[in-house]
């Protein structure tokens, strides 16, 4: 089995001349070549790990020396082109990546993570499953393929399940063999001044009250007053707890198109979470979009919200 790897960025890799013993001919090229020839489909065998030979179309050849993606999208299918899984699938998810992360980061992200003040963060996030989908029950039916983003500002954290992930070939998603048809790197855009994102997976943020019932947890609509606000401080104390940087962000955060069609209801370990999807403008410094486009927007990044991608117009009327 085969399983293609699509390089989208050189920004995040490493490469050096060379050739490798393969099924496919491998030859040196010029390093003024390399760059010409990083977006293509290039067939990875399983067990090639970090140190994969990327074979191009014209028949050359790459060594990976190193891989240090931050943001990757993972094609699945399940078996015979279906896949199950819970309609409240956010745990399975975050279950299938701390299993196959490296076991040594995955506890210092889970028990540890980022701290800042009485807060840690894990700083990593994942959309929603993103395919075509019926629902049966109490569980939804993907056909075909099925696309997966993840991402981290964590050094070697998406290099760690990239290598894993290689290595297996076959995923066990909802206990169900699931095979990577691919896996595609994703640069980070560098916009400059305000620009449209949409959510990938909800985006929520809330605060913890104290009444006369005891505690309770108040989720924040778009629509609200102090929503952006709490978007906006949420990725200050992540640009912190990962940086040391604590001056203010400053910037705004507002939503262009939503509606109530864009809340979602959502079930993580018997807890209920409000958040929203949708069309939002974003303008802050580069180094907080960074964060924000690798750690999520929000609270709760790390159950599967808060994913962000850059939203392109389709049409005259958008």
């Amino acid at each position: 089995m085969e399983i293609r790897l699509r390089i989208l960025s050189d920004a995040m890799l490493r490469l050096e001349g060379g050739h490798k013993e393969s099924n496919c001919a491998a030859t040196k090229i010029p390093i003024r070549k390399m760059f010409e020839r990083l977006a293509v489909l290039a067939a990875v065998p399983p067990d090639a790990g970090g140190d994969a030979l990327l074979t191009t179309p014209a028949g050359g050849g790459l060594r990976l020396a190193e891989v240090q993606p931050l943001r990757v999208r993972l094609v699945l299918e399940g078996p015979a082109g279906v896949l199950h899984v819970p309609v409240h699938y956010n745990e399975v998810i975050q279950g299938l990546i701390y299993r196959y992360l490296d076991p040594d980061l995955a506890g210092h992200i889970h028990d540890g993570g980022y701290p800042e003040g009485p807060r840690r963060f894990k700083l990593f996030t994942f959309s929603r499953l993103l395919g075509r989908w019926e629902r049966a029950g109490d569980r939804l039916r993907f056909r075909g393929p099925v696309s997966l983003v993840v991402a981290s500002p964590v050094p070697g954290f998406v290099a760690s399940l990239v290598s894993r992930f290689l290595s297996v070939g076959t995923l066990q998603v909802a206990d169900q063999p699931t095979r990577l048809l691919a896996v595609e790197t994703e640069a980070v855009p560098q916009p400059s001044g305000p620009v449209r994102v949409k959510l990938l997976s909800p985006l929520t943020v809330y605060t913890t009250l104290q009444t006369n019932q005891g505690r309770y947890t108040y989720y924040f609509s778009p629509f609200e007053e102090g929503f952006a606000a709490q978007v906006l401080r949420n990725l200050e104390r992540k640009l912190h707890a990962l940086t040391g940087n604590s001056q203010p962000l400053g910037g705004a955060f507002r939503p262009v198109r939503v509606s109530d069609r864009n809340l979602h209801i959502v079930r993580y370990k018997g807890t209920v979470i409000k958040g929203w999807t949708g069309i939002y403008e974003l303008d802050v410094p580069p180094e907080a979009f960074r964060l924000a486009y690798l750690a999520g927007l929000g609270s709760k990044n790390s159950q599967g919200f808060g994913c962000i991608a850059l939203w392109e117009r389709s049409g005259p009327g958008d």
